[in-house]
């Protein structure tokens, strides 16, 4: 459920390498009594909020939000078989891993699974306000560049067919976009995003703007750059070569 590797990049100038390799144990430790509280998931129980099959109330809730959010095109409930929280319980133990550097008193980090990521503080691990430069490629082609970001304390996502096409549940989805990436204040609501934005199409473009701290930019099939306003400014995006 976590995917293949996830990285822990803590660059904080402020603590010796004994507190960061404390922080460090305490995030996978954190990671793993996280994996272990995500079951499987099978059907719902009564209620779309209710807690299914040991699966954390806080992640069934947390989808059901991004349900409303984004007018139904993420829906972990729409397929066949019943309920598939997929990334968002990702998301859910990689914030728990988080949550466990910043106790420990890191103030500058990067956690970062499948492409995916999220950022506190700055690259440089100290407070300048520079926070994280990232290079972002294309899903079809990791070879060539997309588009350059900076981030201050929030995650990306990006959601792509077909590397992610059978997580975009919502009804009606469609290949009109060959991917998706989104900036929010943390990783759930990125990739949320970012899957319903692939399932909706151009048209998730009605919608993004209304979020609270979102930004994205979307790759249509012809190779068209459709961006949300505030994408301006916060970092370059490359044509396709």
């Amino acid at each position: 459920m976590l995917g293949r590797f996830v990285t822990l990049d803590l660059r904080d100038a402020g603590l010796d390498r004994l507190a960061l390799g404390r922080a460090a144990r305490r995030a996978v430790s954190a990671l793993h009594d996280a994996q272990r509280r995500l079951r499987p998931p099978g059907r719902p129980t009564a209620g779309r909020t209710q807690q299914s099959n040991g699966l954390p109330s806080d992640v069934v809730l947390r989808c059901e939000q991004a349900r409303q959010e984004t007018r139904g095109w993420f829906d972990p409930w729409s397929i066949r078989g019943g309920f598939e929280p997929a990334v968002l319980a990702r998301d859910w133990a990689l914030q728990r891993a988080l949550d466990a550097l910043t106790c420990s008193g890191v103030r500058h980090a990067m956690v970062e699974v499948d492409g995916d990521a999220v950022v506190i503080g700055s690259a440089s691990g100290r407070l300048d306000g520079a926070g994280w430069s990232l290079a972002l490629t294309r899903p079809a082609t990791p070879s060539q560049l997309l588009a350059d970001v900076r981030l201050h304390d929030e995650a990306i996502a990006t959601c792509a067919a077909p590397r992610r096409a059978r997580r975009a549940w919502a009804r009606g989805a469609t290949a009109r976009l060959t991917s998706a990436t989104v900036a929010a204040p943390d990783l759930a609501s990125a990739d949320a995003y970012a899957a319903a934005a692939l399932a909706h199409g151009a048209g998730a473009l009605d919608w993004l703007p209304r979020l609270v701290g979102v930004r994205a930019l979307l790759v249509t099939l012809d190779g068209q750059h459709l961006t949300t306003a505030n994408w301006t400014g916060q970092g370059r995006v490359h044509s396709a070569t």
